[in-house]
């Protein structure tokens, strides 16, 4: 047994992966959400810069 778990209840020990696997995954459905964010204001601004010029 590690130093690290002494003092924990066995049903303790193993919340700890579960909660990293849970933080994990929220950054990636954080990051998912911004890149799309992201995306699509450069092609929103792309598409309207394009109106624009087709109107001068």
């Amino acid at each position: 047994m590690d130093s690290f778990d002494q003092g924990r209840p066995r049903a303790a020990r193993g919340i700890t992966g579960l909660e990293t696997a849970i933080i994990l995954i929220a950054f990636v459905v954080v990051a998912t959400v911004f890149a799309f964010t992201v995306l699509s204001t450069g092609v929103f601004s792309a598409e309207r810069s394009e109106v624009n010029d087709a109107r001068r």
